[in-house]
C-alpha cells in the first residue's frame, strides 16, 4: 500500500458504516411510525385490513414520512384545516395551508373524524375501494389510477 492509502481506506470504511447505520435507523423509524399509525387507526375504529390501508395512505401522502408537511406538522395525510367538522388539529398563531397536530395519533384521529363526517365506513379491504371512496368525497385531486398506484407501492413496502 502507498502512504496515505490506509487512512483513506479507513475513512471509506467509516463512511460506509455510517451510511449503513443511517439506512437501518431510517428503516427502524419508518417501522415504528407505521406501528403508531396502525395502532391509532385500530383505536379510532378502522378494521384491521383497513388500518393497513391507512398506513399505506400515510406513507404515500408523506413520501415515506419525509415530507415537510409531515415533519413540521405531524400531518400524516396532507389534511387541510377543518372548519365545519370535529377536528384534532391544533390552533396555530397564523393560519396554515395544512393542519398541524400535536401527535401522529391525532393526525390519524382526524382522518377518522373525516371518514365519519363523510359517511364512509372504516372497513375497506382493497386499495381500489379505499381510494375510490375517499376520491368520491374530494379527498385528493390526482387521478384515481395515480393515487392507487402510490398506495399500492406503499403497501408493497409494508409487506416487504
Amino acid at each position: 500500500m502507498q502512504p496515505g492509502q490506509n487512512g483513506l481506506l479507513n475513512l471509506l470504511v467509516l463512511l460506509l458504516s455510517l451510511l449503513l447505520v443511517t439506512l437501518l435507523l431510517k428503516k427502524l423509524i419508518m417501522s415504528l411510525t407505521d406501528k403508531r399509525v396502525y395502532n391509532a387507526a385500530i383505536a379510532f375504529g378502522f378494521e384491521r385490513e383497513c388500518a393497513n390501508l391507512v398506513v399505506a395512505q400515510a406513507r404515500h401522502e408523506t413520501g415515506n414520512y419525509t415530507s415537510k408537511v409531515y415533519i413540521q406538522n405531524k400531518n400524516c395525510f396532507g389534511m387541510r384545516p377543518a372548519h365545519k367538522r370535529t377536528t384534532t388539529r391544533i390552533q396555530t398563531e397564523k393560519e396554515t395551508d395544512y393542519a398541524v397536530y400535536e401527535t401522529i395519533e391525532n393526525s390519524v384521529h382526524d382522518l377518522a373524524y373525516w371518514f365519519s363526517y363523510n359517511g364512509l365506513p372504516k372497513d375497506y379491504r382493497t386499495v381500489e375501494d379505499y381510494a375510490e371512496a375517499i376520491r368520491s368525497k374530494g379527498y385528493f385531486e390526482a387521478s384515481l389510477n395515480e393515487y392507487e398506484n402510490g398506495m399500492n407501492a406503499a403497501l408493497k413496502k409494508l409487506q416487504a
